[in-house]
């Protein structure tokens, strides 16, 4: 966990050098939205609230698919203009 938050720091230090800082504040929206609604399954959960954590966490799984599988690819990395796909 703790190289994930060292490689954030860079990227986002990164980001600012290079001038793409909207981009990298947009990256890490997207990214951290999904984990607000794992952190309230987590809650759920760990206060035994089984239909709560149930409802939470398809709604991460769902949150975690559209953001990082639809909206990244399809919508930042395409309007910053890099030619990856």
């Amino acid at each position: 966990m703790m190289s994930h938050h060292v490689i954030t720091v860079f990227l986002i230090g990164y980001s600012h050098l290079t001038s793409f800082f909207r981009v990298g504040a947009i990256v890490l929206a997207l990214h951290d939205a999904s984990d607000v609604l794992l952190e309230a399954a987590r809650v759920f959960k760990y206060s035994e609230h089984e239909l709560g954590a149930s409802v939470f966490s398809g709604l991460f799984a769902l949150s975690r698919l559209v953001l990082h599988l639809i909206y990244f690819p399809f919508w930042v990395i395409r309007t910053t203009g890099c030619d990856l796909m």
